[in-house]
């Protein structure tokens, strides 16, 4: 019998803000719908739901904890080697030496709140020098750091894992990108290349068995999509 971990990515944050790290009112949204789905799709609740210790994955969390009959039948446990890697440091540190490179993406950075407003290519820009180990910041963690962070919390859940468990691990787009490397054996680009296309309240689902981790289905967010609650950031 198979252990079902369903990697659950927050909803949707509040990008721009004073306080990136809280759900936006469309956040809150998609974590309700996402609640409901996963409440309606099995027939019981979660056996675990695991979440990082950042706002928007412990509130995405919150929504689905608050269903009827689940609060008191699933396990709930706070894991920091889910939180998501610091993409704002890494592209405040790396973009000027990036842009010494391709001064063409100087121009991102031109007009009202162009950082923010171009964040995505600026990240996609940077995350290369980030996973090279160029450069290093004592305050910043490493692609390695991170990278063996997210899998050491995913031995922590196997550790323990029972046949039949189904467990829910609340958490972010690089986390669920580092898991899929480890599983599918991929190199690191796929950091880059999954980045903006997990969706917001998106679920994927790996298995455990005998040992080992085997991918069931990725980023799915059908649920959301009767709703018009699509969103990538």
């Amino acid at each position: 019998m198979t252990t079902d971990i369903l990697l659950i990515r927050h909803g949707q944050a509040s990008f721009g803000a004073q306080n990136y790290d809280v759900l936006s009112e469309q956040g809150q949204r998609q974590a309700e719908v996402l609640a409901a789905h996963l409440k309606e799709s099995a027939e019981a609740p979660l056996d675990r739901v695991i979440h990082g210790t950042l706002t928007r994955q412990r509130d995405t969390a919150a929504a689905y904890l608050r269903q009827p009959q689940v609060v008191d039948t699933s396990r709930q446990q706070e894991h920091p080697g889910f939180n998501e890697f610091q993409a704002e440091h890494i592209v405040r540190h790396y973009l000027p030496r990036v842009i010494r490179q391709q001064p063409e993406l100087g121009q991102l950075l031109t007009g009202e709140n162009g950082f923010h407003r171009n964040f995505q290519p600026l990240l996609l820009a940077t995350l290369g020098s980030w996973q090279s180990c160029e450069f290093p910041r004592d305050d910043l963690e490493s692609w390695p750091a991170f990278r063996q962070r997210v899998r050491n919390a995913m031995a922590d859940i196997l550790a323990d894992a029972r046949p039949g468990e189904r467990i829910g691990v609340f958490t972010s787009g690089g986390v669920i990108a580092v898991l899929l490397q480890q599983v599918l054996g991929t190199d690191d680009s796929l950091l880059r290349h999954l980045n903006y296309r997990i969706a917001n309240a998106s679920v994927s689902c790996l298995t455990h068995e005998q040992g080992q981790l085997h991918l069931a289905y990725f980023n799915n967010y059908s649920h959301l999509q009767p709703a018009d609650l699509v969103t990538f950031r």
